[in-house]
Parts: C-alpha cells; sequence; structure tokens
C-alpha cells in the first residue's frame, strides 16, 4: 500500500529548499507561478504550489531578500559640516545594501534634497547642483522631480548585494553646493523600494549635514570687513546667517554689509553692531537683537548709515534696564514688515531717532518705546498697518490699504497721505498738523476728513476712510504761482499808421509734480 502526502507552501519569493528525505537540493526562481511536484518512489510524494509577488528576487545561499526601507545612504565625502549659505560644497553619498541583504535590478531608491539647497540637476556639470553617479554596481538611472524640496529617484541596473563583501553599490556625487541660508541640521531623507512597486520605506538613517550659523569673533579688530573677524574665515554673503556673540571687539560695519539673517546676542554685557558714516547693512529676513540679563542696552547703531531688513525683532530682559534698541540719527531704516517685540517684560524695547533720519516700515511698529526726534516716518505697507501712537515730526501713509490712527497720535509738521492708502482717523478725534499734502499736492489749511465728518470743511473719501475723525491744517501749502510777462516791441515807421498784434511771452514758475501751464494768452 503507498501512502501519499500532499502540502500546498506559498512563498512570496526566491526559495532554496533541500528534501532532506532523499538529499535532493532544489532551487527555483519563483517569477511565475508553477506548480511542481517532487516524488520519492520508495515513501513520498511532494506537491508545491508556489505564488510569488511580481518583482522577480534571486536570492543566494546567505543573503536574504532586500525589503522597503532596507539600505543604507551615507555622507563619504567632507563636508559633512559647513556654514549657512557656504558655496562650491560637493557631496558624495554611498549607497550600501547595509547587512547581508540583496537589491535587485528595477528596485528604486529616493533621496530628498531639502529645500534652500541648490537646484539638483543632470544636465551641465558646470553649474551648482549637478548630479551624477558613478558607474558602480547597480548605478542606477536618475530622474529629478519637485520645486524644493525635490526627490532624486533612482532605478538600480543590476543587483546589489552586501557592498562591503564586493557585492556592489554605487556613488551619487551632488556637487557645486550652495548651502541653507539657516543654521539647523539638514536630513537628507532617504526611502527604498525593494520591490519597485511604488511604495517606499524610509531607511533606519538617513544621512545629515549639519549648517552651521558665521560667527563673528573680532579676533583681529572691530572692522566687519575682515575676514579673520569671522569663523568662517571669509566676510559673510547675502545667502548666510550671522551671529555677534558676547566678545571684546564689537563689529563696526565700514562699507557695504550684507547677509541673511543677522542675530545679536543678549546677556550680562552690552553688545552692538554698528554702521559707520553713510555705510549700509542689508538683511534679506530678521535682525533678532537678544535680550539683556543685566542692566544694559543690546543694540544695533544705524548712526547716519542705511539698514534694511525684512523684518527687526527687539527681545527685551526681565527687569527693568534690561533693555535691547535700535538707534539712528540722520540715517535710513527700511522694514519690509515690522519691527517687533518677541517678549514683553519688564525690560524695555526701542527705537530711537535723535536727528532727521527716515523711517520705511511695511508692518507695524510694536516696539515698547518709540522717540521719533525731528525724522520722518513713512508706513508704505501694502496691506492696513496701525500707526504707532507717539508724536510724530512729518507722517507719510503711503503704499495701500488702511492706515488706522490712535486718539494720541500727534504731528507736529507734515502729514502726507498718497497712494491708495487712506487715513482711518479715530472716531471723533481733532488732529492738528501743520501741513497737508494729499497725492503730492499741498493743500489748504482748515479741516480736512471724509464725508463722514460732517464738520470737515474739505471732505474726500480718496484719502479718508469713513470715520467722524478730522484733520485740522493750520498752514496752506499749496504752491504758488508766479507769472511773468514780457511784451514783444515792434515798429510800424512814422509815415501812416497802422495796426497789429504783438505777442506776449508769459513765464510760470511754481508747478509742482510734472504740473505744466496751458492755455496762456
Amino acid at each position: 500500500m503507498k501512502t501519499i502526502m500532499k502540502q500546498n507552501i506559498k512563498i512570496p519569493m526566491l526559495i532554496n529548499i533541500k528534501l532532506e528525505s532523499i538529499g535532493l537540493p532544489i532551487q527555483h526562481n519563483a517569477s511565475l507561478l508553477k506548480r511542481m511536484t517532487f516524488s520519492c518512489p520508495k515513501i513520498l510524494t511532494f506537491v508545491f504550489v508556489i505564488v510569488l509577488s511580481f518583482f522577480s528576487v534571486n536570492v543566494k545561499a546567505g543573503a536574504s531578500a532586500a525589503v522597503d526601507g532596507n539600505g543604507t545612504f551615507a555622507i563619504t565625502t567632507q563636508p559633512t559640516n559647513t556654514y549657512s549659505g557656504s558655496t562650491g560644497n560637493s557631496y558624495s553619498f554611498q549607497f550600501g545594501t547595509g547587512g547581508n541583504i540583496k537589491f535587485n535590478t528595477g528596485a528604486k531608491i529616493n533621496i530628498i534634497i531639502p529645500a534652500g539647497w541648490s537646484q539638483p540637476q543632470t544636465t551641465n556639470a558646470a553649474l551648482p547642483g549637478y548630479v551624477s553617479q558613478d558607474g558602480g554596481t547597480g548605478a542606477p538611472t536618475i530622474a529629478i522631480t519637485g520645486t524644493g524640496p525635490w526627490t532624486i529617484s533612482m532605478t538600480t541596473t543590476a543587483n546589489i548585494q552586501n557592498i562591503a563583501t564586493g557585492g556592489g553599490g554605487f556613488i551619487l556625487t551632488y556637487s557645486a553646493v550652495t548651502a541653507q541660508s539657516v543654521s539647523a541640521a539638514a536630513a537628507f531623507t532617504t526611502s527604498t523600494d525593494a520591490e519597485g512597486n511604488g511604495t517606499s520605506t524610509n531607511i533606519g538613517s538617513s544621512p545629515s549635514i549639519t549648517v552651521a550659523a558665521v560667527s563673528w569673533t573680532g579676533t583681529t579688530s572691530t572692522a566687519w570687513e575682515t575676514t579673520t573677524n569671522w569663523n568662517s574665515s571669509a566676510v559673510p554673503t547675502l545667502l548666510q546667517e550671522v551671529i555677534i556673540p558676547l566678545v571684546t571687539n564689537k563689529p563696526v560695519i565700514n562699507s557695504t554689509a550684507i547677509c541673511n539673517r543677522l542675530t545679536i546676542n543678549g546677556g550680562a554685557t552690552a553688545n552692538s553692531v554698528t554702521i559707520s558714516g553713510t555705510n549700509s547693512l542689508t538683511v534679506t529676513n530678521t535682525i533678532s537683537i537678544g535680550s539683556s540679563t543685566a542692566a544694559v542696552t543690546q543694540l544695533l547703531s544705524v548712526g547716519s548709515g542705511t539698514v534694511t531688513a525684512d523684518s527687526i525683532a527687539l527681545d527685551d530682559g526681565a527687569t527693568a534696564n534690561y533693555n535691547a534698541s535700535v538707534t539712528a540719527s540722520t540715517g535710513t531704516i527700511n522694514c519690509t514688515k515690522g519691527i517687533s517685540t518677541i517678549t514683553a517684560s519688564l525690560g524695555t524695547t526701542s527705537l530711537v531717532f535723535s536727528g532727521s533720519g527716515t523711517l520705511n516700515i511695511g508692518g507695524n511698529l510694536a516696539a515698547e518705546s518709540f522717540t521719533p526726534s525731528t525724522s520722518t516716518v513713512n508706513y508704505n505697507g501694502s496691506a492696513n498697518q496701525t500707526v504707532f501712537n507717539a508724536s510724530y515730526k512729518n507722517l507719510i501713509l503711503s503704499g495701500t490699504g488702511v492706515k488706522t490712527v490712535g486718539s494720541s497720535t500727534t504731528i507736529s509738521d507734515n502729514l502726507s497721505i498718497s497712494g491708495s492708502a487712506t487715513a482711518s482717523l479715530n472716531t471723533g478725534t481733532s488732529y492738528t498738523v501743520g501741513t497737508l499734502s494729499l497725492g503730492g499736492y499741498g493743500k489748504a489749511s482748515g479741516t480736512w476728513g471724509s464725508t463722514t465728518a460732517t464738520t470737515a470743511t474739505n471732505k474726500t473719501n480718496t484719502y479718508f476712510a469713513a470715520t467722524t475723525g478730522l484733520i485740522s491744517v493750520t498752514t496752506d501749502s499749496r504752491p504758488t504761482l508766479t507769472v511773468s510777462a514780457v511784451a514783444q516791441s515792434k515798429s510800424y515807421g512814422t509815415a501812416s499808421s497802422t495796426s497789429g498784434t504783438l505777442a506776449t511771452h508769459f513765464t510760470v514758475s511754481g508747478l509742482i509734480s510734472g504740473d505744466v501751464a496751458s492755455g496762456v494768452t
């Protein structure tokens, strides 16, 4: 009597089967659905039904099939540390299987290049962000997608098994790279799709590059322009984040200074950045001035120079006289967004003018203290703004949007409203100004407001929002026109009388804003 046993076994990939009862080794590439029968004439018959995933993996004895998330991708070329905004960097990422596993042809590896780095490209080796591979075992085809961040997708062209045992691998090079402008660790998130089915899993440890800010040392002098005063041995560029720590030599700008971000550290001693003469400092993003931990002031001193920044953030200390401040005399402060107080505490954040300087501000002024002196302040944002309650010498409302004026605001000299900006005057408040200019034209003395301000003598909704507040103008600033005439003389003789027309030439002076005199006879 013969005994027959049947067994169904589902095996998802390459199998290595040894029938111990008859000592028969069998290896099968499970790329198709197959039915195999192995017969032993003495005792047993085995029936195997093999069900396979669509991706073929040929695993040799001693190696495991790769699954999504397997593999290693490590930076093998310096710098793994760099400065923010630094240029000319080159990075090599070496891919290996990470253990005794195997990736087959058609596996996919993805690496994400973070936003803020050079855009990766494969077309021109002379341009930043060029991506190439070394042609090693399994070296992939490369595709790049995205607009920042970008994904470099690679498809292997040959089997890759443990690189440590000579099983192959490849190196991806990302060259002529400009680093991100922010000082922080940048993760180049990497994932693998072992089956090539479109589903990827992050590997255990993605490569990372540490990006540090450029820091002032003041080793040599106080000159911003001196390379040996910086830890990077180079003067900061417009892409770099800059930190000014507490050191003996405080930086002084003697030419044109630029950077991406600027932080003036606070602490127990005074810290500062000073612009000398009419020189300038341009900061693409934020200037941050840290808080004091003693009775000192952390300072950005503009003087008669120019500072331009996206925004300025001031942090006051926890105790009175623990201050952070921006000062200027006749200089100019251009702030695209606003001036803010990070932490409102017992210390003071301040903006102080000591002369006829100018503040152009596109956002709100939120310093805890503001001293205008004889300056001109221009709220020139493209959206609604709130005018800081202070005693202004000259106040300009320009750009677009509604500019809200508080009840305690005063303007001793000129109020100018231009562009499509409108002044929203506090309800029922009368503001006395020296002169008024609307749309670039000086206006008559008297009271001005919207049509809602029923007591105003002069009404316009073009420059005033619908409130009952009004402006009382003390001085007529309309242009004075001077007309002078020169008559042409002509002789007609003495023998007989005659008649004719004398031409008269008029000269008109005092015209403004492109006005043209016409129709003069």
